[in-house]
C-alpha cells in the first residue's frame, strides 16, 4: 500500500483492538513517513468529530499547548481557509503559521 492509502479499520466491533492498530499504523505511516518525525518524538493520536475549527479549538483548550502550528495553503477563500481563519481568531495560545 502507498502511505497515502489510510483507511479506518475494517471491523470496529472490537475497538479496543482495531483502533489501537489503526492509530499505530497512522502514526507510523503519516508522521514517520510523510512528516519525517524523528522516532524520539512522543506522538499522540486524537480523533475528533464535528466542525473542524471547533474541534481544533476544543483540543487546543483541552491540551493547553504552548504553541499551535497551522499550515496555510495561501487561499483564504477555500473551505480550509475559513477553518484557518476561525482557528486564528479563537486560538487560546500563540499560533505559528507555516506556508505550504
Amino acid at each position: 500500500r502507498r502511505s497515502s492509502d489510510l483507511s479506518a479499520p475494517q471491523y470496529v466491533d472490537q475497538p479496543q483492538h482495531e483502533w489501537t492498530a489503526f492509530t499505530r499504523e497512522f502514526l507510523d505511516r503519516f508522521l514517520g513517513g510523510i512528516a519525517h518525525v524523528p522516532p524520539e518524538v512522543v506522538l499522540r493520536f486524537y480523533l475528533g468529530a464535528g466542525q473542524p475549527a471547533n474541534e481544533i479549538l476544543r483540543f487546543c483548550r483541552e491540551l493547553a499547548p504552548d504553541l499551535l502550528a497551522l499550515v496555510w495553503h495561501g487561499d483564504a477563500s477555500a473551505e480550509h481557509g475559513q477553518v484557518f481563519s476561525e482557528v486564528l481568531r479563537g486560538a487560546p495560545c500563540p499560533v505559528l503559521v507555516l506556508r505550504r
